[in-house]
């Protein structure tokens, strides 16, 4: 057996292996707080109605429930549909786990059209760009988690990478045809994950350069045409569905659900970090690059990529060497026809979205969560660019960088596995949903069918989805945020019915917005802090602002 295919054999076998594990232990959790509302959604898809939810996010303002969500919908489509001939969380983490090696076996053979070579001598025989694929997104420990949950990257990278296998056949035939299949694929892209609008910008960029580089114009015109309307004609159906909710709605409402609320009764969450003007702007985001390769800090790269990202860095003066040594003898015609054939559009068309997948993050400075997305799941794209910089350096074989590039390569995949080994070892039971918070949705359920009606319950984020998988369509649930002010809970009580606070221990130093505003309940010891609104409040005697003459305020802690 050629060490190539011995490679590929064992590293397969090792994640098959780990990811079965790893699976069945997560039907024993819940799916962290994105997950749990896609189940959420997932089921009511199941259920019949729709694209629904019982949890309104950001201040949206949802006074009926289930109400219409515009979240990621090809996701919550496809696991509801499953989810009418399995349970919904089996069902979730099977079809992402095949996702996972959807998006491994599909980028290996991508990998192995564009770059055939073999990238580490005669020792190695075999061993090419695919097996670095593996290397660097396989063993990324947050892909292999959230592929392992109830996420929808899983979904989105395999359309992704589908989407790069076709690209030269796509490219190489420009016209009415690919036009359409394209277009299918940006829209179907986008509907997976708002994130790949990266994808269509990186695709029309690809065609108008082709465009101006006079290749097939008016084919390579009419195929970019024809996937505009086609990409629209996907996405129509969703943004009409948007607009029946939400009245201002604009094409940014496709990929922006936060920003997609259905009044302004509640104070709006701001998610980025304003600036006034460009200069201010480029002062505001130039320190997230410093951010993003500070090994220390929580949210940069190292979080996600474990080293991988140093080889972005590396490749920069040798890509400078490269340009300069190429002016020397340049050739517009040469380069011209060097660049237009097939493969080289596709592979450019992959080079475009590295580079804007990447850059793309530095443009996310948020003031809510966490300040920077370097370290967070929504970085996995930017492992495109760290690929194609490996590439990139172990195909120039210069000696210094060639040995840097397979020093990052392993460093970064084995601390990559030993992250996911210690994730699966030291993984903690405490979102376990059996006991988790299982008083308090005994109660609120008891409660609930003692009215006669559903409960309307605010409840911080990553609180809500969990507990909803439990109480089902028994509660509904308004998440609250640092940023709720004393005015915003008012309005929850007098406008949107709400009928009690669930204050978890983590979340206790904002009761003091709730003083004289709401009372403690406690319907039996142990159970986690509910506030119930007083009459006054409830009645609406008490205006924003005042101070009513219920709960006394207790001393501080000092």
């Amino acid at each position: 057996m050629k060490p190539g295919v011995l490679l590929l054999v064992v590293l397969l076998t090792a994640l098959g292996t780990f990811k079965v594990f790893y699976g069945v232990e997560n039907l024993e959790e819940f799916q962290q707080t994105d997950g749990t509302y896609y189940l959420n959604v997932a089921s009511h898809v199941r259920d019949g109605d729709g694209l629904a939810t019982d949890i309104s996010l950001y201040h949206k303002g949802y006074r009926e429930f289930p109400h219409p969500t515009s979240v990621a919908p090809l996701w919550p489509l496809l696991l509801g549909a499953l989810g009418v001939l399995f349970p919904l969380l089996p069902a979730s983490i099977a079809i992402n786990s095949l996702f996972y090696f959807v998006t491994l076996l599909v980028g290996y053979r991508w990998a192995r059209r564009n770059w055939p070579e073999d990238l580490f001598g005669p020792i190695l025989k075999g061993v090419h760009a695919g097996h670095v694929w593996i290397l660097v997104m396989g063993f990324n420990a947050d892909f292999f988690r959230f592929t392992s949950l109830s996420y929808t990257e899983g979904l989105a990278f395999s359309l992704l990478l589908l989407l790069l296998l076709r690209a030269e056949s796509l490219f190489s035939k420009p016209g009415v045809r690919t036009g359409l299949e394209l277009g299918v694929w940006l829209g179907l892209l986008i509907l997976s994950r708002g994130q790949m609008l990266l994808v269509a910008i990186a695709a029309f960029g690809t065609l108008g350069l082709c465009i101006a580089l006079g290749a097939r114009r008016a084919a390579s015109t009419l195929m970019a045409a024809t996937a505009a309307v086609t990409c629209a004609l996907v996405l129509l159906p969703e943004y009409l569905y948007i607009q029946s909710f939400v009245s201002e709605a604009g094409l940014a409402s496709l990929v922006r659900f936060d920003q997609n609320r259905v009044n302004d009764a509640l104070s709006a969450i701001p998610v980025l970090k304003p600036t006034d003007g460009l200069w201010s702007y480029i002062k505001d985001r130039a320190p997230g690059f410093l951010y993003a390769y500070d090994p220390s800090a929580k949210y940069g790269f190292n979080a996600v990529f474990n080293g991988a990202q140093w080889i972005a860095l590396i490749s920069i003066p040798a890509s400078l060497f490269w340009v300069v040594s190429q002016l020397k003898d340049f050739s517009l015609s040469r380069w011209r026809t060097t660049l237009l054939k097939p493969r080289n559009v596709a592979i450019c068309f992959s080079v475009i979205l590295a580079l804007g997948a990447y850059f793309s993050l530095h443009t996310i400075h948020k003031v809510y969560s966490s300040p920077w997305n370097f370290g967070r799941r929504q970085a996995l794209i930017a492992g495109l660019l760290f690929f194609v910089a490996f590439i990139w350096m172990l195909r120039r074989r210069k000696p210094v960088t060639y040995l840097l590039a397979i020093l990052v390569l392993v460093s970064s995949s084995r601390a990559g596995a030993l992250e996911m080994e210690r994730n699966y070892r030291t993984k903690k039971r405490v979102y376990n949903p059996e006991t988790y918070r299982q008083e308090l949705v005994d109660y609120l359920v008891a409660e609930a069918r003692r009215l006669g009606r559903p409960l309307v319950v605010a409840a911080p984020a990553y609180e809500g989805p969990q507990l909803a998988l439990k109480t089902g369509g028994s509660v509904h649930y308004h998440w609250v945020y640092t940023q709720t002010s004393r005015d915003d809970y008012l309005t929850l009580f007098r406008e949107f019915n709400v009928d009690y606070v669930i204050m978890p221990e983590w979340f206790l130093p904002e009761r003091e917005k709730l003083y004289e505003i709401a009372n403690e309940h406690r319907p039996r010891s142990g159970i986690t802090k509910l506030y119930k609104p007083n009459g006054m409040t409830k009645h609406g005697e008490l205006k924003a602002g005042q101070r009513g003459r219920a709960t006394k305020r207790p001393p501080r802690r000092r």
